[in-house]
């Protein structure tokens, strides 16, 4: 009888309560890892649309480099070239357009200005160059004209 009240109040009660520290740990566990795998996912799909972002914003510079060309080499064959023309420029997916603004002539330079834009991404560049040689003065981004 003493036996079996001792093994009652001593062993049971601590059988009794076994499983509740590894539930809580798994559970535990679980959440940690599910956040682990929700912020994991966010971050990636983030990065994939700074990706995109890039991308978009390398072909806009690249189209308005192209009609900055363009525009050179029109100065290069009639001095009084004077722009204002949108330029269609071959791509794999879709073409790519730029826009040629008025070349201005500021002394003895000439300012050439193109913009081009790609999923609400723009690239708006101006060129300055010395009229009688084409040499060029200065290459810039600008935010807006």
């Amino acid at each position: 009888m003493i036996l079996l009240r001792l093994l009652n109040n001593s062993i049971i009660p601590h059988l009794k309560y076994k499983g509740y520290m590894a539930i809580t740990t798994a559970i535990i566990l679980a959440v940690v890892m599910m956040l682990v795998g929700i912020s994991l996912s966010f971050s990636a799909f983030f990065s994939r649309t700074n990706g995109v972002s890039h991308t978009n914003k390398k072909k806009t510079l690249f189209a308005a480099h192209g009609c900055i060309e363009y525009g050179l080499l029109q100065l290069s064959l009639d001095n009084t070239y004077p722009g204002n023309e949108t330029i269609t420029l071959p791509n794999e997916n879709a073409p790519l357009t730029c826009t040629l603004l008025p070349i201005a002539s500021s002394g003895s330079n000439k300012v050439v200005k193109t913009t081009s834009t790609v999923s609400n991404i723009t690239t708006n560049l101006v060129l300055i160059v010395n009229a009688p040689t084409l040499t060029r003065v200065s290459l810039q981004e600008v935010k807006s004209f």
